[in-house]
């Protein structure tokens, strides 16, 4: 359905929309006895975004590694980047044109990690962390591949790095403001408070 995906930019108040997740998501983290950390730049205030999806990414993200995680913690940190709105090299080339500030999401964990040879293949739909203890989680395997078609369209992108048996560190990069490329199929509504966040216990 990605081909009829409309995008929504409201503008979200950034620590209300963190502090939101953080709660929905915390019976997640009580079955393996893990930890949440929540890590918001007091430099990040606002950003017009479709809330919406960045909530839902965020909680895929965080369920995730609350899954593939036991005993351990895992951390949420929220930054903005400037420096003409590119990512890292080898990043950029599809993003929409340069913006002057993004908004940055990091979710890390002390986890199982992936390895190597699973990187290229995470974000393709139906893709698996091809280990014994992956596969005894549930789920269809579309829910990173969602979450980087999401930053896609909204003219940023998705990321990870990862060492097998240490953890993984995913990033969301997204511009703080709609390029009119990004939002070209959006609605034409002004931009709204920050929603409250629905039923958050999605899984990938």
């Amino acid at each position: 359905e990605s081909g009829d995906m409309q995008l929504h930019p409201q503008l979200v108040e950034i620590a209300t929309l963190v502090e939101g997740i953080a709660r929905a998501v915390g019976p997640e983290f009580v079955k393996n006895n893990n930890t949440l950390h929540v890590q918001c730049d007091q430099q990040v205030d606002t950003a017009q975004f479709d809330s919406a999806k960045v909530q839902q990414m965020l909680v895929i993200l965080l369920s995730n590694a609350a899954k593939f995680t036991t005993h351990g913690t895992i951390t949420l940190a929220v930054r903005q980047a400037t420096g003409g709105g590119r990512l890292e090299e080898g990043q950029a080339s599809h993003l929409s044109p340069p913006v002057s500030r993004l908004i940055v999401f990091e979710v890390s964990d002390t986890g199982i990690g992936i390895a190597p040879n699973r990187l290229p293949h995470l974000f393709q739909p139906f893709a698996y962390n091809d280990t014994s203890d992956a596969r005894m989680h549930s789920g269809v395997g579309l829910g990173l591949a969602i979450c980087r078609r999401f930053c896609q369209l909204m003219g940023g992108d998705l990321t990870v790095s990862s060492q097998l048996g240490q953890g993984s560190t995913f990033t969301i990069q997204l511009p703080a403001g709609p390029s009119i490329a990004a939002y070209t199929n959006a609605s034409d509504a002004p931009p709204s408070a920050t929603p409250a966040i629905a039923d958050a216990r999605v899984h990938a």
